[in-house]
């Protein structure tokens, strides 16, 4: 298993390449704490023409590195999206970019379809994945996070009133209230991300540390989620990269 490490002047990024990618452990330099410590999430739902196709892991990785005229460095992870077995035909570009002397990086997520058909992407989901145990004040083991709280930017407190300001337990528990609103004379459709929580950005602080996590498209409506996982009795924060559920796309060859 080889270490592809990665570095700001604030966050060190170590990131495992094997026969897929595995862990993508994102640490604060200053502080020691980990925000991200588990396998970077590569999952998407596909149908072509049979049955739907669940992918998950980004296999066969090979990485490349660019200076851009900005300056800093451009690292790209370049892989095919689940098992090579299942024959997906979709190809993953996961770029990173890493400015020189700045604190903060980068990342950008391509798909691209490479085999003779369309394809239907019923749902995808990319993001670093946080380990999460239960806060001690509740009985559990705690974490390094364990005073952290996750703040939406820039609208913490929303116009219906709900605060997105969560503590450990919150996270843990999934507990996100969502703000959304509702015409009863319109006919609309769900809300698919209810259980999760959305904003421009999320700021992952004790009040003097943390993390900010940013992704804004206005175009799309696509914001920065937040997402509690349960994989096999195991908790994991979902954070970063993008997500798309239940909403149907093609991918043209």
């Amino acid at each position: 298993m080889d270490v592809l490490n990665l570095h700001t002047t604030r966050y060190r990024i170590d990131i495992e390449l094997g026969e897929r990618v595995g862990r993508v452990v994102v640490t604060d330099c200053d502080t020691g704490v980990k925000f991200a410590d588990a396998d970077y999430r590569y999952s998407a739902v596909i149908e072509r023409g049979g049955p739907v196709m669940r992918l998950e892991g980004l296999w066969n990785p090979a990485v490349d590195e660019e200076i851009p005229d900005r300056g800093g460095r451009i690292v790209t992870i370049s892989g095919r999206l689940g098992d090579p077995a299942a024959d997906s035909g979709i190809a993953v570009r996961h770029r990173f970019y890493i400015p020189e002397g700045g604190e903060f990086f980068e990342e950008r997520i391509h798909l691209t379809n490479e085999a003779g058909s369309r394809v239907s992407l019923r749902g995808y989901r990319f993001g670093f994945r946080k380990l999460l145990e239960k806060p001690q004040e509740y009985g559990g083991p705690g974490i390094d996070v364990e005073r952290y709280r996750l703040i939406a930017l820039p609208f913490r407190l929303q116009p219906d009133g709900k605060k997105h300001d969560y503590q450990l337990d919150d996270v843990y528990h999934g507990r996100y209230e969502c703000s959304e609103s509702a015409n009863p004379t319109r006919v609309t459709r769900e809300v698919v991300d209810r259980g999760r929580a959305r904003s421009e950005g999320w700021a992952w602080t004790d009040g003097e540390n943390g993390l900010l996590a940013i992704k804004y498209n206005p175009e799309m409506i696509e914001y920065s989620m937040l997402e509690t996982e349960r994989v096999d009795g195991t908790t994991y924060l979902n954070f970063g990269g993008p997500r798309l559920r239940c909403m149907t796309s093609r991918l043209r060859r």
